[in-house]
Order: C-alpha cells, then sequence, then structure tokens
C-alpha cells in the first residue's frame, strides 16, 4: 500500500463513525438493488429434477413429477393454515410413489424432497421433534445419493441442516442452537471439521457448493439468529473474533461482524454496535440481503441515517 493510499485510509476510519454508517449502508443498498438474488433452493430444486431425467426412466420421472405437484399444493395449504388437508396432500404424494414400485434411485429422490415437506408441516404444527427426525432422515438420503448414486448434494444437505436449527431455535430451551448455527456459518465457509449436525457428519465438503449457494445459506442462516426466541446477549462468549477470521471470505467475515452487532446491541453497547454493523455492510458483497435489510431496520430503530 502507497504512503497516499495508507493517508486516505487512515481518513477514512477517522471519519465520524455515524457518517461512515451512512456511506457503508448506502454502498451496500447499491449492491444489492444490483444483485437479481435468485432462491438457491428452488433453483437447486429444479436443476436437480432436470438432471434427474437424464438418468431415470421417463415412467419414474413422471411419478416422481405427478407426487412433487401433490407436496407443492401441500405445502401451499400448510402455508395458508390448512395443516389438514396438507397432510393429506402429502400422504397422497407419499402413496403415488409407493404403489409405481420406483427403483430405489428413483426412491430415494422422491423421498429427499417428501421428508422435508413432511417437515415444513409438523414444524408448522409444532411438533419440534417429528420434524427434526424427518430432516435428519432426510440429510441421510441426501448422503447416500451422493455417494452411491452421483449426486452432488452438498448445497441440499447445507440447507435441511440449517432448517433443523431453525426448528430447534423455536423451542427456546435449546440451548446449544447458537452454538451449532455459529459452527454451521463456518462450516459453509469452509471448515469442514465445523458440521454440527450427527446426521451426515463426516460426509460432506463445503468446497463443493457455488460461492452463490454458500453466501445464500449464509444469509438463511443469519436470519435463524434473529428469531425472537434466540438471545445472542446472552452467547457472546460463543461468537468467533472476526479478526481471527480476517483471510476468510468477505461475506463470512460479514456475517460475524453481523452477528457481534445484534450481540453488542443486545448488551447496551451502541458503540460497539455501530462499529460492527458499519463493518457488516463495508465487507458484504449484496448478496446478504436478508441479513442486511434486518440490520438496516435495526439502524432505523436506533435512528442512524441510512444515508
Amino acid at each position: 500500500m502507497s504512503v497516499a493510499q495508507t493517508v486516505r485510509r487512515a481518513r477514512w476510519w477517522t471519519r465520524c463513525p455515524v457518517e461512515r454508517l451512512s456511506a457503508a449502508r448506502l454502498a451496500f443498498q447499491t449492491a444489492s438493488a444490483d444483485d437479481n438474488r435468485h432462491d438457491a433452493g428452488k433453483l437447486f430444486s429444479s436443476q436437480y429434477l432436470r438432471r434427474l431425467s437424464a438418468v431415470l426412466p421417463l415412467e419414474e420421472i413422471s411419478v416422481i413429477l405427478e407426487a412433487e405437484q401433490y407436496r407443492e399444493q401441500g405445502l401451499a395449504s400448510s402455508r395458508a393454515g390448512d395443516s389438514d388437508t396438507a397432510a393429506a396432500l402429502l400422504s397422497q404424494a407419499a402413496a403415488t410413489c409407493e404403489q409405481a414400485q420406483l427403483s430405489r434411485h428413483a426412491s430415494l429422490s422422491a423421498l429427499s424432497f417428501q421428508l422435508a415437506a413432511e417437515a415444513y408441516v409438523k414444524h408448522r404444527r409444532r411438533d419440534y421433534s417429528g420434524a427434526i427426525r424427518d430432516l435428519e432422515n432426510a440429510i441421510l438420503t441426501a448422503t447416500e445419493l451422493e455417494t452411491v448414486h452421483g449426486h452432488e448434494m452438498e448445497f441440499r444437505r447445507v440447507h435441511l441442516a440449517r432448517n433443523i436449527l431453525r426448528v430447534r431455535a423455536s423451542v427456546p430451551l435449546d440451548g446449544e442452537v447458537v452454538a451449532d448455527s455459529l459452527a454451521l456459518l463456518l462450516y459453509i465457509g469452509g471448515n469442514k471439521a465445523c458440521w454440527p449436525i450427527a446426521a451426515g457428519r463426516g460426509a460432506g465438503n463445503p468446497a463443493r457448493m457455488a460461492e452463490s449457494q454458500s453466501v445464500w445459506a449464509m444469509d438463511e442462516l443469519l436470519i435463524n439468529l434473529a428469531l425472537p426466541t434466540i438471545d445472542l446477549g446472552e452467547t457472546a462468549h460463543l461468537l468467533p473474533i472476526p479478526e481471527d477470521w480476517s483471510f476468510a471470505h468477505p461475506d463470512l467475515l460479514a456475517s460475524l461482524h453481523w452477528c457481534h452487532a445484534l450481540t453488542s446491541l443486545a448488551q447496551g453497547n451502541q458503540g460497539r454496535f455501530l462499529n460492527h454493523a458499519t463493518s457488516f455492510f463495508e465487507l458484504g458483497s449484496g448478496s446478504l440481503v436478508h441479513a442486511g435489510r434486518h440490520l438496516e431496520r435495526v439502524c432505523d430503530d436506533l435512528e442512524f441515517p441510512p444515508g
């Protein structure tokens, strides 16, 4: 770094903290507006079904697609609050596959979606243990699809693990959910040893995910930590120190600052909140859209100007 660059950097860091936050927020908002953020979960599902069509007989693909239509209708009913209709439609989806006597490969492929859908409905019904059990089995199914049948399922495993932690975050007495969520965040960032779920342990490799999938998963996971049942202020000692991860992907580093920002706010330290929130907006690529919007709402409530 040249002397002139060093001087400019020093001037930047000595600016009024609120002014620096405002500039960082504006830059983040611009990047977020330019980023056409896709739903990586839906994209994975559609791409996976296309890949299946290249390796399974048309008859089996037709059955899988028919069952998928029942599942989509069931999930829509569940989101609308009609759990009974949702359960009936998911039962119809399962029966469609069972009656067709699918091959093991096709049966597993259908089951991976079926289990996740059933877990969603159980979560909505507050059957948390049942939902977690289905999601754990879905992870095992995804692992078999990869190891036996050659499908790339790393993103799917991470997505299912994130959903397990979201279900666990619905139960205020789960004292380990923050630690496990932070572990999954570091796993997504590239640390294979941090996988927090017993199901699928040792089977994955986060490097197999595309960068867009990794950042999408980070964003979704951060929103878990913003749930009302989570008290980051009580778990400050669990947070990785951002300076120890300066080598990491910028969006992972931004995510750590996001956690520290909310922790500082919960502890009543507005100065530290401001510093960490600013670092989040400066380091984030704009793809951490939901986490960024949540932090912006917090800043607005504290009357920190958006720029």
